[in-house]
């Protein structure tokens, strides 16, 4: 059985890791340093792959690891993440994986299914749920991967002249490493955004607790400017109910259903 220790240092190290800028030069290689190389390292985001090109499809190997992330990089705005405390976790000793939850701000980025870029600046708040399992690592240095994946040359020998174990193909053996890691986040609200469409639930449903519009109320903007003449909900109005300052006809006796 591993000790609970050597099965929470690796997870830590990942989930600083997912917190990393994306804008920074060391994003992708800090990410793969994570995972193993062998066993071979798969990612996969649970959800229909029509909804978005991260979801659905296993992504596996050091390339696949890294195209992952590239896609989130590319598609969505992270903000805010954080975890529950260990002690929330559960930790399966013998199967050598974690499940835990976190909570994060995502803002659609990439282009909306009308080839809008940006997807009008529409986030949500979300609570996802990871299951992270571990492995020894059994391959080569990460580093050698990350070229490897890049380039397909390999940049460092893997024996000596002699014959014997060069320093990357034993560089990092041993070490317990990300192996798997699977992810339950809202694919609704992803799918809304990228199409455009997040925005229209405020107005249908009366406000949705955790949905917003990143560029303030929209002002100046037609699409939403249109969407206010129409009685939609606009992130300012939401906020003002909830706040109880706007007064709404009825809005108390909503809360518990019709007095009919």
């Amino acid at each position: 059985m591993t000790p609970r220790t050597t099965l929470l240092s690796p997870i830590q190290t990942f989930l600083q890791a997912l917190t990393t800028p994306p804008t920074s030069p060391t994003y992708i290689s800090t990410l793969l340093s994570a995972f193993t190389i062998q066993p071979t390292p798969l990612i996969h985001e649970h959800g229909l792959p029509q909804l978005a090109p991260f979801l659905g499809r296993s992504f596996t190997g050091t390339d696949g690891i890294a195209r992952y992330f590239e896609l989130l990089a590319e598609y969505l705005s992270i903000s805010d993440m954080s975890f529950e405390n260990e002690e929330a976790w559960l930790v399966d000793d013998d199967c050598m994986a974690v499940v835990l939850r976190g909570r994060a701000r995502f803002t659609w980025k990439g282009k909306t299914a009308d080839g809008v870029t940006g997807g009008g600046g529409q986030g949500w708040d979300e609570t996802f749920i990871y299951r992270i399992a571990l492995a020894e690592e059994t391959g080569a240095d990460v580093g050698e991967a990350v070229d490897m994946a890049r380039t397909g040359v390999s940049t460092t020998p893997t024996t000596t002249p002699e014959g014997k174990p060069g320093k990357k193909a034993v560089a990092g053996r041993g070490q317990v490493k990300v192996c798997e890691y699977r992810v339950w986040a809202d694919t609704g609200a992803a799918y809304l955004a990228r199409m455009g469409r997040l925005g229209d639930l405020l107005g249908e449903k009366g406000g949705v607790e955790g949905i917003y519009f990143r560029d303030g109320d929209g002002e100046g903007d037609p699409e939403m400017e249109e969407r206010k003449m129409e009685g939609r909900e606009t992130r300012g109005s939401l906020n003002r109910k909830r706040s109880g300052s706007q007064d709404v006809l009825g809005a108390g006796l909503s809360v518990y259903g019709s007095c009919g």
